[in-house]
């Protein structure tokens, strides 16, 4: 279950965490799967952990289909969306850079990277430890687990 997602209302943020191997179609069902939930709001910040990705299976035509959905979803949101994305590692790290480098003129979309979980706390104006440790618990309305997509 490489892609899950759960909005936390109270603090105004979708949570997504991708780690594992991943591909692109889990990380779209995922996303998609975001936009139904009723707490969904355009307005909300978003914090994309890559901190347990170890296998991003794709290339630059998923990271154009990325940007293409995004750009589909948020095109007619006029505030700004701060997304934050949290990449530990040389591989995530690298991975979350090519992804905001691509997104650098979507607008509204502010899309920045941070080296750990404090630092995009304060990229967000969270405080430290408002993120519940286990997903299922806390204020979130949605825990999306899925499946791992295989082509074979």
């Amino acid at each position: 279950m490489p892609a899950e997602f759960q909005i936390l209302p109270t603090l105004r943020l979708k949570h997504a965490r991708i780690w594992g191997r991943t591909n692109f179609a889990e990380i779209e069902s995922c996303f998609t799967r975001t936009l139904t939930d009723p707490a969904f709001r355009f307005d909300l910040r978003i914090l994309a952990d890559l901190r347990g990705l170890t296998d991003p299976v794709g290339g630059l035509w998923e990271f154009w289909k990325l940007k293409q959905m995004y750009k589909t979803v948020y095109g007619a949101v006029h505030q700004a969306v701060e997304v934050v994305i949290l990449a530990e590692t040389p591989l995530a790290y690298r991975v979350a850079r090519l992804f905001a480098w691509l997104m650098r003129d979507k607008h509204p979309l502010r899309v920045r990277v941070a080296r750990d979980l404090d630092q995009a706390l304060q990229m967000l104006s969270l405080p430290k430890g408002c993120l519940p440790t286990d997903p299922a618990q806390g204020t979130a309305s949605n825990v999306v687990p899925l499946t791992r997509f295989r082509s074979d």
